[in-house]
């Protein structure tokens, strides 16, 4: 089983955390023996604050290590899994719907991260907590499925000015029957026209590339668009260092990153590396891979973990490897806050205006038509994504160009890859991750 940095170890939130790998009776016995009340209200606040309740529960239970759990707890987490699975169904019932409107009114609908994650990727979804369903639609799209949205029972709840335009509605369950005590909370739907993620001088946009690799899959019988996999990986990550910069990640978000992993091959990987060093955002990708690998096991292959990290701030590498689960889901501000947030900044600049975001707020944005603005944004996304692409044929045609000296001389050498890198030969190790 993984284990986490070893002056950590005694910390009671990455023992809890470490019930991930179901640990048996007695091994579990002999990490709690000197717990208190304390202690055991403070592991039950974290498996809460990481996600992973439910996960928790059924790996315990098949382990048998639950017998060593006081009995509250146990039966906090069992009401936990039971009422997250049958959210996950309704969730997904919901998903199938919104994609079948799409499908009826010819609109394209991208399922986004929580939605593809608990159809393609989890083996068992009912054990990742799912709030709601988050689909991508065109821009000259988006008014016209938020309007049958709204006839559809949707009750919009709030519009950002844009870009990119993210358009948050709820409704309730259609027939809750006899769970309507566990379904009370409504069930959330984001529609966003756009994948650019930016806050604290971080910026990735996603949009181009998550259109121009979607996948059209069946999603329980239903058809409808999904994102690659190399796509959603990068979405994950963003998004998990982006939770981390505020000091919100959990520990499930970091399990997607490691279920999505074992979809991607050499050649995805490469193209990961290549990408963010093009942008200079080794950093986004580096932090929640190391953090994944430290809890739930191998991730990434040890080149692409090298690569990235000669990119990556020493302030950031140093934190990293010393956080613990108590640093990086912080449920309450301290003063050490602006330290770790400044540790991402490559610079003074940068560091100067994340202390400006963290103490003042942003002026609000001057409106403008959100069409045109969306457009304008989907333009330059596109000239990322092809200068990426550019980049990416040059090393190829490179790599195969002038013949080596050791070809002329009748040796061998190591046949590069599809994108001109020989360092990242071998698939990914099926089943590495735990």
């Amino acid at each position: 089983m993984p284990q986490v940095a070893a002056s950590r170890v005694d910390r009671v939130t990455d023992t809890a955390l470490a019930w991930v790998h179901g640990p048996g009776a007695s091994q579990l016995r002999s990490q709690v023996a000197q717990w208190g009340p304390s202690q055991w209200r403070q592991a039950r606040g974290a498996v809460q604050v990481h996600g992973v309740a439910p996960l928790v529960y059924d790996a315990l239970r098949q382990s048998g290590g639950l017998a060593a759990l006081p009995r509250p707890l146990a039966r906090d987490l069992e009401t936990n899994h039971d009422r997250n699975t049958r959210r996950v169904e309704a969730v997904r019932a919901v998903a199938k719907q919104l994609l079948a409107l799409g499908e009826a009114m010819g609109m394209e609908l991208v399922t986004l991260r929580d939605s593809s994650l608990a159809f393609h990727y989890h083996p068992q979804p009912a054990l990742r907590p799912t709030p709601g369903v988050d689909l991508l639609v065109r821009p000259r799209e988006e008014a016209r499925l938020v309007s049958a949205l709204s006839r559809a029972g949707w009750q919009e709840i709030l519009r950002s000015v844009g870009p990119p335009v993210v358009v948050r509605a709820e409704r309730h369950w259609d027939s809750p029957g006899p769970d309507a005590p566990a379904l009370q909370e409504p069930c959330r739907l984001n529609v966003l026209t756009s994948i650019d993620l930016k806050s604290g001088g971080l910026h990735f946009d996603l949009t181009w590339a998550y259109w121009y690799e979607a996948r059209r899959r069946l999603q329980d019988d239903v058809p409808g668009l999904a994102p690659s996999p190399l796509r959603l990986m990068q979405h994950v990550l963003i998004q998990a260092s982006q939770s981390l910069v505020a000091l919100r990640l959990r520990l499930v978000d970091l399990w997607d990153v490691a279920a999505v992993s074992r979809s991607l091959s050499a050649h995805d990987w490469e193209i990961l590396v290549e990408e963010a060093q093009d942008q200079g955002e080794e950093r986004l990708f580096w932090a929640p891979l190391r953090l994944a690998g430290r809890y739930l096991g191998p991730v990434a292959l040890d080149s692409v973990m090298a690569d990235l990290s000669r990119g990556v701030p020493a302030s950031l590498r140093e934190w990293v490897e010393s956080a613990g689960g108590d640093d990086i889901a912080a449920t309450r501000l301290n003063a050490t806050v602006p330290v770790k947030r400044t540790c991402w900044c490559r610079s003074s600049w940068e560091r100067l205006f994340a202390i400006r975001q963290m103490l003042l707020p942003l002026p609000g944005e001057v409106p403008t038509p959100r069409l045109v603005r969306s457009y304008v944004h989907h333009a330059r996304g596109v000239a990322r994504w092809l200068r990426s692409a550019a980049t990416r044929l040059v090393r190829a045609s490179r790599a195969r160009g002038p013949q080596r000296p050791s070809e002329r001389s009748g040796g061998t050498a190591p046949e590069a890859s599809a994108g001109g890198d020989a360092r990242i030969s071998t698939a990914f190790p099926a089943g590495s991750v735990t």
